[in-house]
């Protein structure tokens, strides 16, 4: 790693006593958990610790199946929504150019609170 240099920071008493309480959990000193966070977050790994880790996955023998099973497998399929939408786009009756909807005109107005300011009030 080379020779290490001295840094001092600051974090908030909360901040603080929240890494101080994972560090212990994990065995380790507070130090050692802010400087694997600053490795993981800003730093890249050597190349040889990734190849370990490509090596240390790669020993799993995991089944790994063809490329097109594997997408027939990750793609959903068509609801009966989006089939029932298909139909009444072909048939004439709803159309869509692309976007993304852009609502009612004139928009509708609301009565009392927005449904937004009501979540952000609970969330208080």
């Amino acid at each position: 790693m080379g020779v290490s240099r001295k840094t001092t920071i600051l974090l908030p008493a909360e901040l603080h006593e929240r890494l101080s309480r994972l560090a212990e959990h994990r065995g380790t000193t507070l130090g050692a958990l802010v400087r694997q966070a600053c490795e993981i977050q800003y730093a890249s790994l050597p190349i040889d610790a990734r190849l370990e880790a490509v090596r240390e996955l790669s020993s799993f023998h995991l089944p790994v199946g063809d490329p097109e099973d594997l997408e027939s497998e990750s793609v959903p399929e068509s609801s009966e929504v989006t089939k029932r939408a298909r139909q009444l786009v072909e048939s004439g009756v709803a159309s869509w150019k692309g976007g993304k909807p852009k609502g009612s005109r004139p928009r509708p107005r609301v009565k009392g609170k927005s449904a937004s300011a009501i979540v952000l009030e609970d969330r208080r």
